[in-house]
């Protein structure tokens, strides 16, 4: 019994349409291998492609380990008894309860007929790592169904891998195909090359620009589809650069603050190390390549400049209210969500909101003043002098010592005995507050547990 062998032409991208590395592939149909598929395809009507892809460092011919892989698999048909073999072994790790739940198929595993259950989707023949991996499917078995089925050929024996083996292999081949591209397009510099740790020329505002990304994925040889995932996927990207801040936001709900530790600037590498506060204080670097006036990396982003400004003065005293003049009142959905980043329960927010209903701050050029709720219905002002305020980006600091957290119209607080978000009365953004830059600057402040 035989397998035929389909006839082998180049393809521009390996395994799936987002990976461009060039390779051969062919296509055959499951009918082609006996007895598979059989079940599936009685109930779908559907002969389902198979697609064969062969990865070497010369993909325009077919090298002799491939062929010898092929022939074994195909023309020797040893492709039957390997998949036999793998599920096989598999089930003899599954405890009772995992048989009986899928008993039909298992029994089938048994009695040699499994191969009607299931579908061949690829088959990857790779000559640079000699491996060969069998991307299957079934959806007779539930857990199989749900994390896939991956075989692999490897250091010449197979084995049973979930369809996560796949994915990490072929996004490692992606990365490594990206990143080659890359030294090509921006080669590194040289040893000789020097080293700028001026920083004043990166301060700002640098956000997700959609041409210079589209020019860059493609010249990445990214494939349409490919290109599409990068602009989706970094739409909403934004980075804030000063000497105290290092602030990357990804989408308008998750934000990353952290602490500018330095610049590296080499040719027209760039390299910025970073600790993100929300990250453990974990020490981080992102590298850029700085060309055409933007900051491009090999994920295919590019960034521009659409903010500049000098780095903001420190413990520089403000003759008014530090630029919160005005009335502001809670805000008990953004109150609500910052009490839960902080671990309160449910019940300890539902208490919270109801002893704070009708906190009201109004600030002017020398006082502020707060309307705090008398739990009768009414309010106690409460009116103090303002004196000197010391903002440092988004921080404010009182003369009293009291911090507040400023964020476009919300003002948060978490100075003890009262934690809360405050928005500006008449404003109608949307909004959420920065959770993670509210709790990294009041860090140092005890509050109850809980809260």
């Amino acid at each position: 019994m035989t397998i035929p062998v389909p006839e082998f032409g180049p393809c521009n991208h390996y395994i799936d349409e987002m990976i461009a590395v060039p390779c051969l592939c062919g296509t055959a149909r499951n009918s082609t291998v006996p007895g598979l598929a059989e079940l599936v395809r009685s109930k779908s009507g559907e002969d389902a492609e198979l697609t064969i892809f062969l990865r070497s460092v010369s993909p325009s011919t077919v090298t002799p380990w491939q062929q010898e892989m092929l022939d074994r698999l195909l023309t020797k048909a040893e492709l039957i008894a390997v998949i036999e073999h793998c599920f096989a072994d598999y089930k003899k790790d599954l405890d009772e309860e995992s048989l009986n739940l899928h008993e039909d198929f298992w029994a089938d595993v048994q009695s040699h007929r499994l191969l009607r259950h299931l579908e061949l989707r690829k088959i990857a023949v790779d000559d640079i790592e000699r491996k060969v991996l069998l991307e299957i499917s079934t959806g007779a078995e539930g857990h199989l169904d749900e994390h896939g089925v991956c075989l692999v050929f490897e250091v010449g024996d197979w084995r049973f891998e979930t369809g996560d083996y796949l994915t990490d292999y072929t996004q490692r081949i992606e990365s490594a195909s990206r990143m080659a591209t890359w030294n090509q397009i921006f080669p590194p510099p040289t040893a000789q090359t020097p080293i700028n740790t001026d920083a004043n020329w990166v301060y700002g505002t640098w956000a997700f620009d959609e041409i210079g990304t589209r020019r860059l994925a493609a010249r990445l040889g990214s494939s349409p589809a490919a290109i599409q995932v990068v602009l989706e996927g970094f739409a909403d990207w934004e980075v804030e650069i000063s000497p105290q801040v290092f602030r990357l936001r990804s989408s308008p709900s998750n934000a990353f603050e952290g602490t500018l530790l330095g610049v590296c600037k080499q040719g027209n590498r760039v390299t910025f190390k970073h600790n993100f506060s929300s990250v453990a204080n974990v020490e981080g670097t992102m590298e850029f390549v700085f060309e055409e006036g933007l900051l491009k990396n090999s994920d295919g982003l590019a960034l521009k400049r659409t903010k500049i400004f000098q780095p903001a003065p420190t413990n520089v005293p403000e003759p008014t209210a530090g630029g919160l003049n005005g009335r502001w009142e809670l805000d008990p959905d953004q109150t609500a969500a910052l009490l839960r980043h902080r671990g309160a329960s449910e019940t300890r927010i539902k208490i919270e909101l109801q002893q704070k209903a009708g906190l009201v701050i109004e600030f002017a050029r020398n006082h502020y003043t707060l309307l705090m709720p008398d739990g009768r219905g009414g309010k106690r002002p409460f009116k103090l002098p303002l004196g000197k305020v010391v903002r440092n980006g988004s921080s404010l600091v009182l003369q009293g010592g009291e911090k507040y957290f400023h964020q476009d119209n919300l003002l948060a607080t978490v100075n003890p005995g009262l934690v809360a978000v405050l928005r500006k009365t008449g404003s109608k953004e949307t909004t959420a507050i920065d959770c993670i830059g509210v709790c990294a600057l009041f860090k140092d402040v005890q509050t109850k547990p809980g809260i």
